[in-house]
C-alpha cells in the first residue's frame, strides 16, 4: 500500500498501477491509494475510472473522490458528489468547507458552515481564516469569540490579515494576547512586520523566537532584501547549514529584484535544483533590463513554462518597444490571463494604436480599469477629447485613476473649465487631483488660481510643493519660485532640478551651478539644465567645462544633453567639437540622433561655411527637412553669399512655403546677379517617409569623415 502512495507522489503512475494490480486482495484503502495517486498527478479521468470500478466504497473513498475533483478545479463535480454521498463525516464537511474557502467563495463557505451537523477545530479555523483573508475582519473576530475552545490555527490568520490591511497595532495586540504561541504564530508576526517593511521590528521578533524553521530564515532573507539590505540578506543566507528550494529562490529573487544580475546568475547556476519560480525569476530579471537574447534563451531552456513565463516574455518585447513580436507571442500563448491582455493593450494604447488596442480589449474575457484607463489616456493624448469623454462615460465603474485621467486630459488641452468640472464631480480626490488642476491653471497663466488650489489642499505632500514650484517657474515668477523652494521642508530630485532650471533660465548661472554642486540628487536633468543655460546665454567656455565634468562624474548622457552641447558649439563656432559630439552620440553612446540634433548640425555647418556638408546632411538625414531647417540653411547661404546653394534652398523653401518672403527676396537677388540657371543647386524631393533608421546610420558615418 505504501509503495502505491510513494510512486504516486513521485509521478510514477505506471509503477503505482503495477503494484496495485499485483495485490492479492484489494480493499477500500488500496483503491483509495490508487485514486489519490491519479488525482495528485492531475489524471482525473483515471481517478474517476478507479472510483467507478471499486466493488465497495467506504467514507474515505468518497472523500478521496471529492478531494480529487476539488484539487483539480472541478468544483461543480465536487459539490454534486458531496451531496450524493450516502453518509458524511466531519472530514467530508471540512473538505468541502476548505474547497470553498480556497476559492474565496465566502458566502458558500458561510452557508455550509452554518449547516454543519458538527464542527471541530479545523472547521472553526477554516471559517475564521477564510473571513480574515477576505477582509471580513470583524466577522472573523466575532466567530473567533464564539469558538467553544480557542485554537491557534484560527488566531494566526487574524495576525496576518490585520497586517495586510496596514493595522500592525491590532496584529501585535492579538499576538501578545495569545495564551500560548506556536512556531506558526511567531512566523505570522514575523511575516506581518516583514511584509509591511518594518525591518527593525521583524529583527526583534526573529531574535526572540524560541525556535526557528526554514520559513523564519527565508522570511528574514526576504525582509532584508525588500529593504535594500543585500549584504545582511547574503550574510543570513551564507550562515545557514541547510537550505531548501524556497531559500535559494528567495536569495535569487533578492539579487534579481535589486539589479544584481551577475550575482543572481551565480546563485541560479549553483542551485542544486530549480523549479518554475527559479526560472521565472531569471526570466523576469532579463526582461526588466531588456536583454532579449537572454530572455529568449532562458525561456527556450525551461523544462516547462507557465502563464508567468509567457507574460515575462511578452513584457520583455514590450519593454524594448517591439510590440509586433509581443503580439506574435501573445497569439502563440496556450492560455492567456488578464495580465497578458493588460500589458499588450496598455502598450498598444500608449503607442497610439488605439484601434488595435480597442479591438484587443473587446476580446478580453474580463475587462479591467487598467486597460480602460490606458486607452482613455491614449485617446486624450491624441487630442480627441470628445472620444475620451465618450470612453469615460461608457465605463461601468470609475476609480480615482480614471477620474484623474479625464481631468488631466482637459487640463493639458487647455480646457480649464472642463477640468474644473471634472475635479468638482469627483466622489473622492487625492493629491494628484489637486496637482493636475494646479498645473492646469498655471499652464493657462492663472497663477492666482494655482496658488488658491494649493492653499485649499487638505494636505501638502512633496509632489504638491513641486507642482507649485514648477508652476511659478513656467510663468517666470522667479522670486515666488525661490521662496517656495526655501520654504519646503523636504526636497527630492524634481525639486532640485526644478530650481536649477529656474536659475538657469533666468541667467543666474553662478547660483545654478552652486545649487547643482550642493544638490544630493544630481542626475542628467540637473546637469543638462545647467549646460543648456550656459549654452543659450552664450557662455560656451563654461558649457564645455560642464560637459567635461559630466564625463568625469560618469553622468549618463541623454538626448537633451547633446542638444545643449551642440547649441554651445553653434554659439562658439566650434565646428569640429560639434561634429565630434554628434558622431559620438552613435558610436560612443549608442543613441540615434533625433531631428533636433540634425537641425543643430545643419546650423553649425552652415554658419561655419561648410555648405556642401550641410547640404549633404539635409539630403541624407532620416527626417524630412521642414521650413525651419531650410531657413537656417538659406541664412547660412546669405551669410557666405553662396548663390548656387542659396538658389536651390530658396526654390525648395518656396515649394514648402509659397508665401515665404525670405525665399522670394533671395531668389530675386540671385537672378539679378546672373541670368544663368547654372548657379542653382538642385535638391532632390524629400523622401516619402518621415524617418528612416538606415539613413540615420549612413548620415552619421558620412559626417564622421567630413569637415
Amino acid at each position: 500500500m505504501q509503495q502505491i502512495e510513494v510512486n504516486g507522489k513521485l509521478g510514477n503512475l505506471v509503477e503505482a498501477r503495477r503494484i496495485f494490480d499485483g495485490l492479492a486482495r484489494k480493499d477500500c484503502f488500496s483503491w483509495s491509494m490508487l485514486l489519490c495517486a491519479y488525482s495528485r498527478n492531475g489524471r482525473l479521468t483515471e481517478a474517476k475510472m478507479a472510483f467507478d470500478a471499486m466493488p465497495e466504497r467506504d467514507q474515505a473513498c468518497w472523500n478521496a473522490m471529492v478531494s480529487a475533483y476539488a484539487h483539480n478545479g472541478h468544483l461543480q463535480e465536487a459539490e454534486d458528489l458531496f451531496f450524493q454521498m450516502p453518509r458524511t463525516n466531519i472530514v467530508s464537511w471540512n473538505l468541502m468547507l476548505t474547497t470553498y474557502a480556497q476559492r474565496f467563495l465566502i458566502r458558500k463557505a458561510q452557508n455550509l458552515f452554518d449547516r454543519m451537523p458538527m464542527r471541530d477545530g479545523v472547521s472553526w479555523s477554516t471559517m475564521v481564516s477564510a473571513l480574515a483573508q477576505n477582509g471580513h475582519l470583524e466577522d472573523a473576530q466575532v466567530l473567533l469569540d464564539q469558538m467553544p475552545c480557542l485554537v491557534l490555527a484560527a488566531v494566526n490568520p487574524l495576525v496576518t490579515a490585520y497586517a495586510a490591511q496596514g493595522n500592525l497595532r491590532e496584529s501585535k495586540r492579538i499576538f501578545d494576547e495569545m495564551p500560548m504561541r506556536s512556531l506558526v504564530s511567531w512566523n505570522a508576526m514575523l511575516s506581518a512586520y516583514a511584509q509591511s517593511g518594518h525591518l527593525y521590528d521583524a529583527v526583534l521578533v526573529f531574535e526572540n523566537m524560541p525556535e526557528r524553521d526554514m520559513i523564519a530564515w527565508n522570511t528574514m532573507i526576504a525582509s532584508y532584501a525588500q529593504n535594500g539590505r543585500l549584504r545582511e540578506a547574503t550574510r543570513v543566507f551564507l550562515s545557514l547549514d541547510s537550505r531548501n528550494l524556497v531559500t535559494w529562490n528567495t536569495m535569487l529573487t533578492a539579487y534579481a529584484q535589486n539589479g544584481y544580475l551577475s550575482q543572481g546568475e551565480r546563485i541560479f547556476a549553483a542551485m542544486p535544483q530549480r523549479d518554475l519560480v527559479s526560472w521565472n525569476c531569471m526570466l523576469s530579471a532579463y526582461s526588466q533590463i531588456g536583454n532579449i537574447p537572454a530572455v529568449r534563451k532562458a525561456f527556450d531552456e525551461m523544462p516547462v513554462a507557465d502563464i508567468v513565463s509567457w507574460n515575462a516574455l511578452i513584457a520583455a518585447y514590450i519593454g524594448v518597444g517591439n510590440l509586433e513580436q509581443a503580439r506574435v507571442i501573445f497569439d502563440a500563448m496556450p492560455e492567456r490571463d488578464i495580465v497578458a491582455y493588460t500589458a499588450l493593450v496598455c502598450a498598444l494604447a500608449q503607442r497610439g494604436d488605439l484601434g488595435v488596442a480597442t479591438l484587443l480589449m473587446d476580446e478580453m474575457p474580463q475587462q479591467n480599469l487598467i486597460c480602460s484607463t490606458a486607452t482613455l489616456v491614449a485617446i486624450a493624448q491624441s487630442g480627441d477629447l470628445s472620444s475620451a469623454k465618450a470612453r469615460f462615460d461608457s465605463l461601468p465603474e470609475r476609480d480615482l485613476v480614471v477620474w484623474n485621467a479625464i481631468e488631466s486630459a482637459y487640463a493639458q488641452a487647455g480646457h480649464i473649465e472642463a477640468a474644473v468640472h471634472s475635479f468638482d464631480s469627483m466622489p473622492v480626490k487625492d493629491a494628484v487631483s489637486y496637482n493636475i488642476l494646479l498645473s492646469g491653471y498655471a499652464q493657462a497663466g492663472h497663477m492666482e488660481e494655482s496658488k488658491r488650489i494649493f492653499d485649499t489642499m487638505p494636505q501638502h505632500i512633496l509632489s504638491s510643493w513641486n507642482s507649485l514650484l514648477t508652476a511659478y517657474a513656467q510663468n517666470g515668477y522667479f522670486i515666488q519660485a525661490k521662496h517656495t523652494f526655501d520654504t519646503m521642508l523636504s526636497r527630492n530630485s524634481v525639486t532640485w532640478n526644478g530650481m536649477i532650471s529656474v536659475l538657469s533660465q533666468n541667467g543666474l548661472l553662478d547660483q545654478a551651478k552652486k545649487l547643482l554642486y550642493h544638490s544630493p540628487h544630481r542626475d542628467i536633468i540637473s546637469w543638462s539644465s545647467l549646460l543648456t543655460g550656459y549654452a543659450q546665454n552664450g557662455h560656451t567656455t563654461e558649457a564645455f567645462e560642464i560637459f567635461a565634468s559630466m564625463a568625469v562624474e560618469s553622468v549618463e548622457f541623454d538626448e537633451g544633453g547633446f542638444v545643449a552641447m551642440l547649441v554651445a558649439c553653434i554659439h562658439a563656432g566650434k565646428t569640429y567639437a560639434g561634429r565630434s559630439s554628434f558622431v559620438s552620440m552613435s558610436f560612443d553612446f549608442g543613441m540615434e540622433p533625433r531631428k533636433q540634433h540634425y537641425c543643430c548640425m545643419v546650423n553649425l555647418l552652415g554658419r561655419a561655411g561648410y555648405l556642401d556638408s550641410a547640404g549633404d546632411l539635409m539630403e541624407s538625414m532620416p527626417f524630412v527637412p521642414n521650413t525651419f531647417e531650410w531657413k537656417c540653411f538659406l541664412g547660412a547661404c546669405r551669410t557666405h553669399n553662396d548663390l548656387e546653394f542659396g538658389a536651390g534652398a530658396s526654390q525648395t523653401l518656396l515649394d514648402l512655403e509659397p508665401s515665404g518672403g525670405a525665399a522670394c527676396v533671395w531668389l530675386a537677388t540671385i537672378y539679378s546677379s546672373s541670368s544663368s540657371s547654372s548657379h542653382c543647386k538642385v535638391f532632390p524631393n524629400p523622401p516619402a517617409s518621415s524617418y528612416s533608421p538606415s539613413r540615420s546610420s549612413s548620415s552619421v558615418k558620412n559626417l564622421a569623415t567630413r569637415v
